[in-house]
């Protein structure tokens, strides 16, 4: 097997992939060695990669989304943009991307399937991180030779932030029903609990980067890695508090904080292209649950 580079590779998706699959020969420079924001340390990097794995990216839960957005639009177009700028050059075997479920239309109760990207506008609270998922895929397919862009579902599991203004939902979640049975309090979530989200454990993720890994010859299109079903915050909070065996009440904000109401993915070429299983969101929570006990 050859070398596999990483961008992001501290990072949640990529430290599980690198513990789940540690056959292959990793590289995954840090941000003091390799910069891909600043371009800091990228004309260090050698040219000689099998497959290189885009995952670096400024990314947050929906308060850190909210409050910065020059960041999610300034430092992911610099760190796209010096991204593609490396790879020309270095011209690996294969070139994973990983996109977002960010880019579908944002307004819409249909299940998105991958001919729906870029034919509705964002919703506004991701949208401007949404349309950098945008160029990484526009910028494959009109770019590359050889590779997978991957519309990663909402995914959970250990490694993932413990801080909620920086953390996916599932982890936000944990956080703070963790904190709130310690205290012996009720818990105060946002939004009304009615928005639908796609929810994947991360392992099953790592199953499809690894697959692709190994694999001669990518989808050269985007794929969505999902479940291919729809989960209710309500449902998700309270299949949390009962893996946690917690007792007290669950609070609601509002529907201001609520996002999309509806963002489930269709995952039928994934199924079609891909040998990977899915994990029921029951047994995931009890895989994760353990490790963020004893990280929050």
């Amino acid at each position: 097997m050859g070398k596999v580079l990483i961008t992001g590779g501290s990072g949640f998706l990529m430290r599980n992939l690198r513990e789940l699959y540690p056959h292959h020969d990793y590289y995954f420079p840090t941000s003091s060695q390799v910069n891909w924001e600043t371009g800091h340390g990228i004309e260090s990097l050698p040219n000689d990669f099998d497959v290189v794995i885009h995952s670096a990216a400024v990314m947050g839960g929906f308060e850190f989304i909210v409050n910065h957005p020059d960041r999610m639009l300034i430092e992911n177009i610099r760190m796209t943009a010096n991204f593609f700028e490396y790879i020309l050059k270095a011209k690996p075997r294969k070139v994973i991307t990983m996109g977002s479920g960010c880019t579908y239309p944002g307004y819409t109760s249909e299940l998105l399937s991958e001919n729906l990207l870029g034919c509705g506008r964002m919703h506004q609270s991701v949208e401007l991180y949404g349309l950098n998922k945008m160029m990484l895929f526009a910028g494959s397919e009109h770019l590359l030779d050889n590779w997978d862009h991957f519309v990663l579902a909402n995914m959970y599991g250990r490694y993932d932030h413990t801080d909620v203004k920086r953390s996916h939902v599932i982890a936000a979640l944990l956080v703070k029903f963790i904190r709130a049975q310690r205290e012996g309090k009720d818990v105060q979530l946002l939004g009304t609990g009615l928005a639908q989200r796609d929810i994947m454990y991360v392992g099953d993720v790592c199953q499809a980067i690894n697959y692709s890994i190994e694999t001669d010859k990518g989808v050269c299109q985007a794929m969505n890695i999902s479940t291919g079903e729809g989960t209710s915050i309500k449902t998700l909070a309270e299949t949390i508090a009962k893996c946690l065996d917690f007792k007290g009440n669950i609070l609601w904000g509002d529907e201001s904080q609520d996002g999309a109401l509806y963002k489930v993915m269709n995952n039928s070429l994934l199924m079609q292209n891909f040998d990977i299983g899915i994990t029921p969101l029951e047994d995931g929570l009890m895989q994760t649950i353990p490790w963020f006990k004893e990280n929050c």
